[in-house]
């Protein structure tokens, strides 16, 4: 699933944002929307870039261009990342088509053209999406936990080192079914050299 096409113009957009504290208040169990509630309850992407920023020039001494974020959902993680520098791309990777659609029509919406045109949206398994190596990958809000199984984590991993431009990333994952790297930033090389029985 390619950057979409069929989405709102700038000045839609502005009118939808306009009238969204108004329509805050008249949020109910039957008419509220899971994926406005969802971002509006768990996400601070404004937050989440600063930080993706900050840890990455601590220790390359540059800010990243480019990010590719898995299972990311209705993509406003993606569209804050555009936002924040004009030189950056974004990659989400999502199973789900209808909330891919749903970030399309009211995420990528929001943004101005040139902003949307580095953004692609990609439908697939985070463990078998192809794409070009970015500076971060990231998946965030424990997403990862569907992984039940250390060989299905490692596999991740796997998947993880091999789309990252620098072989020396780190990882941004805090991972339950590897004690040891039950913290941030853990080199990722050092966890498949440890860990991975294949290599």
């Amino acid at each position: 699933m390619s950057t979409p096409t069929a989405v709102a113009t700038p000045s839609e957009a502005k009118k939808k944002k306009s009238g969204r504290k108004k329509k805050m208040n008249q949020y109910t169990a039957k008419t509220a929307d899971p994926h406005t509630l969802y971002q509006e309850a768990v996400q601070c992407p404004e937050a989440e870039v600063k930080f993706l920023n900050r840890i990455f020039k601590k220790k390359f001494g540059r800010k990243p261009d480019s990010m590719r974020e898995d299972f990311c959902g209705t993509s406003l993680l993606c569209c804050e990342w555009v936002k924040n520098n004009k030189k950056a791309s974004a990659i989400g990777v999502d199973l789900d088509p209808k909330v891919l659609q749903w970030g399309v029509e009211n995420n990528l919406a929001t943004l101005k053209e040139r902003e949307r045109a580095r953004i692609e949206l990609i439908e697939s398994n985070v463990m078998t999406a192809e794409t070009e190596p970015v500076d971060m990958l990231v998946a965030f809000n424990f997403s990862y936990f569907l992984f039940q199984k250390r060989a299905e984590m490692l596999e991740y991993y796997r998947s993880v080192y091999r789309h990252l431009k620098e072989a020396s990333e780190n990882v941004n994952l805090s991972c339950p079914l590897l004690p040891d790297v039950n913290m941030l930033h853990v080199p990722l090389g050092l966890v498949l050299s440890k860990h991975d029985t294949h290599h």
